[in-house]
């Protein structure tokens, strides 16, 4: 892997400048410079608590609820952070919402209504037995 990671940098380094590029742009066309810091802002504090997690056949991404009690896969937290996976890889939407609903799925929620988060205390996503 640090091989890899090594050989790749050029090409690393590339596409998070065409990245960047991509959402500075669109976000001055949306609504000006201003626009710009907010969008920049906003989309590293909504990845700066996810983490991927799981194996190369059933990878899940783990979102940390960073206001509060850190709780995990807070549904009223991944719920807002659907534009930003919409926009930059929607396939991370479905790797958010897995996890959830294989814990519901196994009958590991007591309730009969859907399951809000995995439990408190990340990344101990013990859920709620």
């Amino acid at each position: 892997m640090v091989q890899f990671v090594y050989e790749d940098r050029e090409e690393a380094l590339k596409r998070a400048n065409d990245l960047d590029a991509k959402v500075e742009g669109d976000a001055r066309k949306a609504g000006g410079n201003s626009y710009v810091k907010v969008v920049s802002a906003a989309l590293r504090q909504a990845y700066g608590g996810t983490e991927m997690v799981g194996t190369r056949d059933k990878p899940w991404m783990m979102l940390k609820e960073i206001s509060s009690n850190g709780n995990c896969q807070t549904v009223d937290v991944i719920y807002p952070h659907f534009p930003v996976q919409l926009y930059l890889n929607p396939t991370l939407l479905r790797l958010l919402l897995e996890p959830l609903l294989d814990n519901q799925e196994r009958g590991f929620f007591p309730k009969k209504y859907c399951i809000h988060d995995l439990g408190t205390h990340y990344p101990r996503c013990i859920g709620h037995k």
